[in-house]
């Protein structure tokens, strides 16, 4: 009679890859493209070759071997054919300004997905925004505003003439 091993198997390259994306959150477009959601808050198609060149610096921040071609496809299909059949939410994606149902308006400052929150009233710098940015690599940071009296004070003078 054989005797079942004591150890459990290693897993799978493709498995291990597959653990070193886990950090990401995939979602559907509403024209039904897959994106990734990255942990700095910048989501990219998974076709990409932003989100391919992301995959391959998982692998090797785990000390995994770099991935050939087809197992890197193969990734990509994998999350694809997921976040496709499993019922996954959709989620507009914005570049660079989100305007909202209630007319609030996010500008991404393209930094850790850092946003300037516009209302009616004001605007705040804020960290937690419903908004979805996709980052281009071209794509600059901009410059955090900051909130003086004197110069609004100056806008207003400027807009009534």
């Amino acid at each position: 009679m054989k005797q079942a091993s004591q150890h459990p198997a290693e897993p799978s390259a493709f498995d291990q890859l597959l653990a070193a994306c886990a950090s990401a959150l995939f979602f559907l477009t509403p024209s039904r493209q897959s994106y990734a959601s990255l942990p700095d808050g910048t989501a990219i198609p998974i076709y990409s070759e932003q989100f391919r060149g992301w995959v391959l610096k998982q692998a090797a921040d785990h000390a995994l071997p770099i991935p050939s071609p087809f197992r890197l496809a193969h990734v990509l299909r994998h999350h694809d054919n997921i976040i496709q059949t499993t019922g996954v939410p959709s989620t507009a994606v914005h570049n660079r300004i989100a305007v909202q149902p209630d007319g609030t308006i996010y500008l991404d400052l393209q930094t850790e997905n850092e946003a300037i929150e516009i209302t009616g009233h004001n605007w705040t710098r804020t960290h937690q925004h419903p908004a979805t940015f996709r980052r281009h690599e071209l794509n600059l940071p901009l410059p955090v505003p900051t909130f003086s009296k004197a110069t609004t004070t100056q806008l207003l003078a400027k807009s009534m003439g």
